[in-house]
């Protein structure tokens, strides 16, 4: 049977088995056994760069913190590229049947850690979800995962995420490190911010003129130099889509139309 990168509709309904309940080999049997076809995968392996912070988040970090930041690294690093969650997918009859593992112990023993040294970070961040015991193991209902995803859309952290292992620290944090399927949370999240971004950067793009005149309009702006208007330009961007981070091309093609006004002027 051929195994392909797992995609699928999230809107067929849902059968969720753990490796308490069969064997990944009998999941695979299961498959064969409903005339699957088709098998899908998905297994997430460990990336050290998954752990470096950004900016604000390392200067809000004691000197202690950052210690033990490092010394989680320093661990980590003989995980590198090693296998942390697997997760299987067949469709039959109109019904997707998942099949996922518990996060690898290594993997959730790294993620608690993180988890304790940025729990400062929480106070001013979003509101954590109380952590279950470490030897039980948690799944987010379909209610719980819609209520996550409309909080964190919400969520200015979460919004301006710069990168795919930010996101997954911040839902980590929300959630916890024994929560087993994080990642649906992580994904569907990370699809509405981006639809809401790309609509709403869209409508800006409609306004360069526009937007471009109302940079000029401000004195700041005006006696800045090249690095510090790129800076105006990206708070600028923000504060008028409602808080997103703004895509790279926009603010250079904003500031081009801006040099170009400014050109005109001379004449």
């Amino acid at each position: 049977m051929p195994v392909i990168p797992e995609t699928y509709d999230e809107g067929m309904p849902t059968v969720h088995l753990t490796a308490e309940q069969m064997t990944p080999e009998a999941f695979t049997d299961l498959a064969a056994t409903a005339g699957a076809h088709l098998l899908y995968s998905c297994q997430e392996t460990f990336d050290l760069a998954s752990l470096e912070l950004d900016e604000d988040e390392e200067q809000r970090l004691d000197a202690h913190a950052r210690e033990r930041m490092d010394a989680v690294r320093r661990r980590a690093a003989a995980y590198q590229g090693r296998c942390h969650d697997l997760r299987l997918v067949f469709a039959a009859d109109g019904v997707l049947h998942y099949w996922s593992a518990e996060p690898a112990a290594w993997y959730a023993a790294i993620s608690a850690e993180i988890d304790e040294v940025l729990s400062v970070l929480d106070e001013e961040g979003v509101e954590t979800r109380d952590h279950p015991p470490v030897d039980q193991p948690v799944r987010l209902s379909e209610k719980e995962i819609t209520q996550l995803v409309m909080q964190l859309r919400e969520t200015s952290e979460f919004r301006e995420a710069a990168s795919q292992a930010q996101r997954q620290r911040i839902v980590r944090r929300l959630v916890g490190p024994r929560v087993a399927n994080y990642w649906e949370v992580v994904e569907r999240a990370g699809d509405a911010v981006d639809a809401a971004s790309s609509e709403a950067f869209a409508e800006l793009e409609a306004q360069l003129s526009t937007l471009a005149d109302e940079l000029l309009s401000d004195p700041e702006f005006r006696e800045s130099r090249a690095k510090a208007r790129k800076f105006h330009t990206v708070a600028f961007l923000k504060g008028r889509s409602g808080g997103y981070k703004p895509p790279t091309r926009l603010v250079e093609i904003l500031l081009d139309q801006v040099a170009k006004k400014t050109r005109a002027e001379k004449r």
